[in-house]
């Protein structure tokens, strides 16, 4: 997820969030370009999801996504590239929206800096019982924020990038592995198999891509896997795990607790159809 053009791009190479970027709101263009894309390439294969912002012209935002509503499948909040805490979502416009739209929010969390961590996400899952969010990157395999996971209805987990996230966390001090699950970083199958078990109905598959491969801010590669790596790595998984984090937990996050018993095909059909005629007809917001 890239930092939002609304933001000048001179104050962000020395640390700054500062307006005066491209967009007159956060994720004008990006959010925009995204639907005409999944549209006209996706051909019913990508499913929209959306950035969001709630630290910056939260009204003009919603505007957009109230006209597009019925043509995406959630909602992004990535805190690092926003510099926004998730726990400023709690009691947002874009709580409201996602409830009635029926959708989920994907929230990127790591523990540093602080803001980023999953115990907001925690905290806003708690005091949002309405709506679905996961927390993205494994949850730092933090043992209470994956027990917090297993035991809220509406909070889930994804394990992407599971490949580069075995590559990074093997290569820390076991100082600091103390508060996370026991695992096996060295044997990635195995590994994912055991962060499945601790919340066997909430975890989700995911890529990251195109973060599979992540570099240094020196430039030195830090891992170098692939979309094909990552498929891989899910398809020799036992059948369970994988249908599971790659097939089921997903669709109730997406589409809520009763997705395996509606037609799937068809929920996720009229979206697209929506969509398709949304850029069709040149909306002010979609073209």
């Amino acid at each position: 997820m890239p930092a939002s053009l609304y933001f000048d791009s001179a104050s962000l190479r020395d640390g700054r969030f500062e307006a005066g970027g491209i967009e007159r709101y956060p994720f004008e263009l990006i959010n925009r370009s995204h639907l005409r894309e999944c549209s006209v390439f996706g051909q019913g294969r990508l499913l929209p999801v959306l950035a969001i912002d709630p630290c910056n012209r939260v009204e003009e935002q919603v505007e957009a996504l109230s006209e597009w509503e019925g043509c995406y499948f959630g909602f992004k909040l990535h805190t690092r590239a926003t510099n926004c805490c998730a726990s400023r979502l709690i009691g947002s416009p874009f709580i409201d929206l996602a409830a009635r739209a029926n959708i989920p929010i994907i929230i990127h969390t790591k523990p540093v800096p602080d803001f980023t961590h999953a115990r907001h996400v925690v905290q806003v899952a708690k005091a949002h019982p309405e709506v679905r969010f996961s927390i993205a990157h494994a949850a730092d395999f933090d043992r209470t924020i994956v027990a917090h996971v297993a035991a809220l209805p509406n909070l889930f987990f994804d394990s992407s990038p599971f490949l580069s996230l075995c590559a990074e966390y093997r290569s820390q001090p076991l100082t600091e592995r103390s508060q996370r699950l026991p695992i096996d970083f060295g044997d990635p199958n195995t590994g994912l198999q055991s962060l499945w078990r601790a919340a066997p109905d909430k975890l989700l598959w995911g890529s990251d891509e195109p973060w599979t491969a992540i570099c240094s801010a020196d430039g030195t590669a830090l891992s170098s896997f692939s979309y094909e790596d990552e498929y891989s790595l899910v398809m020799s998984l036992p059948e369970d795990c994988r249908s599971r984090i790659g097939w089921s937990n997903p669709l109730r996050f997406l589409l809520g607790d009763n997705a395996l018993e509606v037609s799937i095909a068809a929920a996720i059909s009229t979206k697209l159809e929506r969509l398709a005629k949304l850029i069709g007809s040149g909306s002010r917001n979609a073209d």
